[in-house]
């Protein structure tokens, strides 16, 4: 799978031949990859502008454009790529573009705090008329002041749906979630008012299907040639930009939308790193990686998935420039992170069994003081395991146990019922209600069909073999 994304290119620096002098990107490269870029940066500044309480669409460009224009002379100074503009990819992405455009907008006007979506567009609206992140119920500061006067909460800790009371005595609300979806529309609503808040939502699904396209039409074209490559993007930005669920999940104003766009966005900076080296697209996807913990809670995951695969470049000694350049773009956004996650939204953290900061820390620690005894005590096994896996033979042994497993695992969603039985959640550590999670299998086979899985295994087979 490596090999398929990375393309001959990097089959050829592996067995010592120099790389090239001068990068090159395509221009849907630079459209997908920049757009992210300056999406990610407004997210990061409206977030972080709101958690100091100065939120503002003046202040967020104050912030943004002096770092795009550091990111610019960085770029600059470390090697300028060359430009293919790559006018049949602009196309199939501008083209892929309009008819979602046609299926998404305007998204859907759900503004009551009901449920997620409501609860982050009112936490929205309420940063940009404050510039904070949280605020203060003058219902709940007098009963703080008076205890005996009268406050009703819809649930323990909660004023209303997904507005979680931070301190009781001084009346302090903080919403539920993580806070940069809601910051992000809150600098949205600035700009165009409630317009220019539901325009973002299907705005986040538009750029991760350019991401999309630009990987198909890279590793499309790294398998099998330039056509090859124009037919993948195509049919796979065709299928995004229809399917029922990205619709709809494109016109709905929650967290997923943007979270698809920004590892959409990493998974095209690591191709591009890997096909032509060049170390800022690494520094963009370890970037997009951070700010996407920044935007979920489960974001942490791929924060530990890069750890680990970290740590297996450090104990096969193949960490490289690219390798530095992705810790330091993770590394820039960690603090802030760290800070949400621990501090500021430790509620909803642990609310959704985050692991804790000290074991967060151990097991990064731990993997990587393995690699590096591994580094020293296994080189020579090692070197060998990854020597071997560059041969044709191993890699389908690997590729083929990869799909059994996804195909093991499949089948296991679809018997989920029949083993397993109905599945429950604890509610408020009071009742347990039905999930219906043992269902998920039949209802996505419900959007995508049995075609559709079929299609994918299918998929995964050509690369995974």
């Amino acid at each position: 799978m490596t090999t398929t994304l990375a393309g001959p290119g990097a089959a050829r620096r592996a067995e010592g031949a120099p790389p090239p002098s001068r990068p090159v990107l395509t221009g849907l490269d630079l459209l997908a990859g920049g757009s992210l870029l300056a999406v990610a940066l407004v997210a990061w500044a409206s977030l972080g502008l709101a958690h100091l309480g100065l939120h503002s669409l003046p202040a967020v460009l104050a912030v943004v454009v002096p770092v795009l224009l550091v990111v610019a002379l960085v770029v600059a100074r470390v090697g300028r790529p060359r430009v293919r503009l790559d006018p049949a990819g602009l196309a199939i992405a501008l083209g892929c573009a309009a008819l979602a455009f046609l299926l998404t907008y305007p998204g859907f006007s759900y503004g009551v705090s009901d449920k997620d979506p409501g609860g982050y567009v009112s936490h929205a609206i309420s940063i940009a008329h404050t510039g904070d992140y949280g605020f203060t119920d003058p219902v709940l500061a007098t009963a703080g002041q008076d205890p005996t006067f009268p406050v009703q909460l819809t649930s323990p800790g909660a004023r209303f749906s997904g507005v979680w009371v931070r301190d009781a005595p001084t009346g302090r609300i903080v919403p539920q979630f993580y806070h940069l979806w809601p910051a992000l529309l809150a600098t949205a609503y600035d700009a165009g008012g409630l317009f220019g808040l539901l325009a973002a939502v299907p705005l986040m699904g538009t750029l991760a299907m350019f991401a999309l396209v630009a990987v198909l039409r890279r590793a499309g074209t790294a398998m099998a040639g330039s056509a090859a490559g124009l037919i993948a993007a195509g049919t796979g930005g065709l299928l995004l930009a229809t399917n029922m669920l990205q619709v709809w999940q494109t016109r709905f104003p929650t967290t997923e939308v943007l979270a698809q766009a920004l590892y959409v966005g990493a998974l095209l900076g690591i191709v591009v790193a890997l096909q032509t080296g060049w170390r800022p697209a690494a520094g963009l996807a370890g970037l997009l990686v951070g700010v996407g913990w920044l935007n979920r809670a489960d974001g942490v995951l791929l924060v530990l998935l890069s750890v680990g695969v970290g740590a297996a470049l450090v104990a096969t000694r193949r960490w490289d420039s690219r390798a530095t350049w992705y810790a330091a773009g993770l590394a820039i956004v960690t603090p802030h992170a760290l800070l949400q996650a621990y501090d500021l939204a430790r509620n909803y953290s642990i609310a959704n069994g985050i692991p804790s900061l000290r074991l967060l820390v151990a097991v990064t620690v731990a993997c990587f003081a393995l690699a590096g005894v591994l580094r020293v005590v296994g080189r020579r096994p090692l070197a060998a395991a990854a020597r071997g896996l560059e041969r044709r033979r191993p890699q389908v042994v690997v590729g083929a146990g990869v799909l059994v497993v996804a195909i093991a695992l499949l089948a296991l969603g679809y018997l989920r019922p029949m083993l397993f039985g109905k599945a429950y959640f604890d509610y408020n550590d009071r009742t347990m209600i039905r999930s219906y999670d043992e269902e998920i299998m039949t209802r996505l086979t419900w959007f995508i069909s049995a075609p559709g899985f079929a299609l994918m295994v299918v998929g995964l087979a050509v690369v995974a073999l």
